[in-house]
């Protein structure tokens, strides 16, 4: 049986993810989905309770989401690839502004954002390099912390409020050149016959 409130949070959420959190009202999003305010509040005391639990959904479904695609993935390479476009699909989902309210309005539940991505994909950036290196995919004389800080920097360019690059470029082709840079330099000759394997796939 559907979970009446998870499918209203859903459709709170993707409010909220476009328009930002400062910009919409509790009323507002009761008037948008055709709900009593009242409705909200039987689950939600306040926007801040709502914010908190939209966010702690957020990163769960993310973390499904890279358990998955690790238990999946042929190999490293796929992995990374994977993750890519979940990345890109979730980011297309999430608006600047709701990034930048909720980093200035809820110091506190950015904290926990913060934390999963300096610490939960962190380890899964090891994890796949390590991964890679056991396949003989990437290059074994990696400081692998090192790297998953650099590629996680590059990552925080798209996340991090205030930080975007100012190009004019769709999420896609921004992430699409992150990950090329990221493998092409920790790969072997192995991994670029894979990688290029995986192209003529692909077309």
């Amino acid at each position: 049986m559907k979970d009446p409130h998870k499918s209203l949070l859903s459709r709170i959420r993707e409010l909220l993810f476009l328009y930002g959190i400062k910009s919409i009202t509790l009323d507002d999003i009761a008037s948008r989905i055709g709900i009593s305010k009242k409705t909200i509040y039987n689950w939600h005391p306040d926007k801040k309770h709502l914010v908190d639990r939209i966010v702690q959904d957020y990163l769960s479904a993310h973390r499904d989401d890279a358990e998955r695609v690790r238990s999946e993935a042929r190999h490293a390479i796929d992995q990374v690839l994977q993750m890519a476009q979940l990345a890109r699909a979730r980011m297309e989902q999430v608006s600047p502004a709701f990034l930048f309210d909720l980093n200035k309005s809820y110091p506190e539940i950015w904290a926990r954002f913060e934390h999963y991505r300096t610490h939960e994909i962190f380890a899964q950036v090891v994890d796949v390099i390590r991964r890679g290196q056991q396949e003989g995919l990437f290059r074994a004389n990696l400081d692998i912390e090192i790297v998953a800080t650099m590629h996680l920097q590059h990552i925080r360019l798209l996340t991090e409020p205030g930080q975007q690059p100012r190009l004019e470029r769709p999420v896609a082709d921004l992430i699409r050149n992150i990950i090329s840079v990221f493998l092409h330099g920790i790969v072997t000759r192995k991994g670029l016959d894979v990688m290029a394997q995986m192209e003529k796939e692909m077309n």
